[in-house]
C-alpha cells in the first residue's frame, strides 16, 4: 500500500513541476512564481517526515503486536512461573528501551517497573514462604502490568 502512495506522490510532484514550468515561460510575472518551488520543496519535506514518523509508529505497532502474541492470554498465578513472569517482563521492558524515544513516559514507568517488581531478585532468598509468596505476587502483578502495556501499544495498530 505504501508503494501506491509513493507512486501517487510522485506523479502528483512531476503534474506540478510541469505545470510549474509551463506557468513560469508563458506567463510575464515570474518573480511571484519563484515562490512555487519553494512552497513545493516544503511541502514535500513535511511529507516525508510525517511518512517517515508514521512508518516508524507502525514498526513499533508491529513489533509490539508480535511480542504480545507470543504471550499468554492469561497468567495463572503460580509459583513454578516465576520464570516465566521474569520473561515477559524483561522482554516488554526490552521492547521498551528500544523505542524509549518513542515513548519515554512509558519507558521510564517501566523501568520503575521492572526495579520495584524485584525482576532481577532471586526469589525465595529469605527463606520464608511469606516473603517469598510477595516476590512472586509482586512479579506476577508486574507481568500483568507489562502484558497490557505493550498490548496497548500493539492495539493502536488493529485500530487504525
Amino acid at each position: 500500500m505504501t508503494i501506491v502512495w509513493a507512486i501517487i506522490v510522485g506523479a502528483s510532484a512531476l503534474a506540478s513541476i510541469a505545470g510549474w514550468l509551463h506557468t513560469v515561460f508563458s506567463d510575464s510575472r515570474r518573480p511571484k512564481l519563484l515562490l512555487y518551488p519553494g512552497l513545493a520543496i516544503l511541502f514535500a519535506a513535511m511529507t516525508g517526515y510525517f511518512a517517515f514518523q508514521n512508518h516508524e509508529l507502525r514498526a513499533s505497532e508491529s513489533e509490539a503486536s508480535r511480542i504480545a502474541n507470543t504471550w499468554p492470554t492469561h497468567l495463572d498465578y503460580s509459583f513454578d512461573d516465576t520464570g516465566k513472569y521474569r520473561g515477559i517482563i524483561l522482554q516488554g521492558f526490552a521492547f521498551l528501551e528500544k523505542y524509549r524515544d518513542r515513548f519515554p513516559d512509558t519507558y521510564t514507568i517501566s523501568k520503575q517497573l521492572v526495579e520495584n517488581s524485584g525482576t532481577t531478585r532471586t526469589v525465595g532468598r529469605s527463606g520464608e514462604f511469606g516473603p517469598i509468596a510477595d516476590e512472586v505476587h509482586s512479579l506476577h502483578d508486574a507481568a500483568e502490568a507489562m502484558m497490557t502495556l505493550v498490548r496497548g501499544i500493539a492495539g493502536r495498530r488493529s485500530g487504525s
